[in-house]
C-alpha cells in the first residue's frame, strides 16, 4: 500500500492511534507523513494527532513529518482564512494536496464525537446535522449519504484536507 516516494496523509483519533502503534516497521526514508486536519485543543478530549505523526514516520523509518499547527474549527471564516495565511499552516495544507496516501476518521454526528466532546459542536449544531441528514463526518467534514457536504457554514471554519481534495 504505501511504496517509496508516497506522500502519507494521516488523519487523528483513538483508532488512528491504535493503528500507528501496531504499524510494521519500514525503511521508507524518503516518504513524507503529513497531519491532515487541525487539532482538538482540549486536556480531556484527546486526537493523538501529534503522537500519530511521530509514531507513523518512526514506523516507516522517514524524518520528513508535518504537523497543522493550528485548531480543526475556528471561530469565524476571517480566523480561517487568516490562519491559512500563515506560512507553515500554507505550507502543510499545501503538502496535504500532495497526499497520494491517506489515513482518515470517520465519525458520527452525536454528543460522542470528539468535535462535541471538545466544544466545537453544540447541541444545536448536532440537531442541525441530523436535519440535514448527515451520517457522519471524514475528516471533521460532515456529509450526507451521497457524499456531500451538509454544513458549509461549518466546513468554512474547518482548517484541513477538504472534501474535494479528499475525493482526488
Amino acid at each position: 500500500f504505501i511504496s517509496p516516494g508516497d506522500c502519507v496523509g494521516m488523519a487523528w483519533g483513538q483508532t488512528l492511534h491504535e493503528l500507528a502503534k501496531s504499524f510494521p516497521s519500514l525503511s521508507l526514508p524518503d516518504i513524507r507523513v503529513v497531519q491532515l486536519m487541525g487539532n482538538i485543543d482540549s486536556a480531556i478530549v484527546r486526537s493523538y494527532a501529534m503522537e500519530i505523526v511521530n509514531t507513523i514516520s518512526a514506523r516507516l523509518g522517514t524524518k520528513n513529518a508535518s504537523t497543522l499547527p493550528c485548531p480543526i474549527v475556528v471561530d469565524n471564516v476571517i480566523i480561517s482564512d487568516t490562519l491559512k495565511h500563515d506560512a507553515k499552516i500554507r505550507n502543510t495544507l499545501d503538502l496535504i494536496k500532495n497526499c497520494n496516501r491517506v489515513f482518515v476518521n470517520l465519525a458520527l454526528p452525536n454528543e460522542h464525537s470528539c468535535l462535541y466532546q471538545a466544544g466545537y459542536l453544540n447541541e444545536a449544531d448536532i440537531r442541525f446535522l441530523h436535519q440535514t441528514e448527515s451520517v457522519g463526518n471524514i475528516c471533521c467534514r460532515f456529509i450526507d449519504r451521497e457524499g456531500f457536504m451538509v454544513y458549509p457554514q461549518l466546513d468554512a471554519r474547518t482548517i484541513g484536507i477538504s472534501l474535494e481534495d479528499l475525493k482526488n
